[in-house]
């Protein structure tokens, strides 16, 4: 008897043994699910990430266009104002010049 229940004994650590093993291999195998779940997760957030920095790029690119072209046009305002500027002073200073001709001419200087 005392046989049997060894052999029973050593049956019972083999079959603990065995779903050991069992448990063990479900463990790493949930270890691995979660770890490549982990991974694609955090693969979605570079994505995203970068699709939103590639937006911020885009957004800045096109606001540093506007300044630029704003800038530019009212730069050429500027400098068609003051070309305006310079004509009507001439267009004055010719008057003058023609009102000072006419008087010296006519005797009144």
């Amino acid at each position: 008897m005392e046989i049997a229940s060894e052999a029973a004994i050593a049956r019972v650590d083999q079959q603990v043994d065995a779903a050991k093993v069992q448990v063990d291999q479900q463990v790493d195998a949930a270890k691995v699910q979660v770890d490549q779940q982990v991974d694609a997760a955090k693969v979605q957030v570079d994505q995203q990430k970068n699709a939103v920095e590639m937006v911020k790029a885009y957004t800045d690119a096109a606001q540093q266009q506007q300044k630029t072209q704003q800038e530019g046009q009212f730069r050429s305002a500027e400098l068609a104002m003051e070309g305006q500027n310079l004509e009507t002073r001439q267009q004055l200073e010719a008057a003058r010049l023609m009102q000072y001709a006419a008087r010296s001419t006519a005797g009144l200087i």
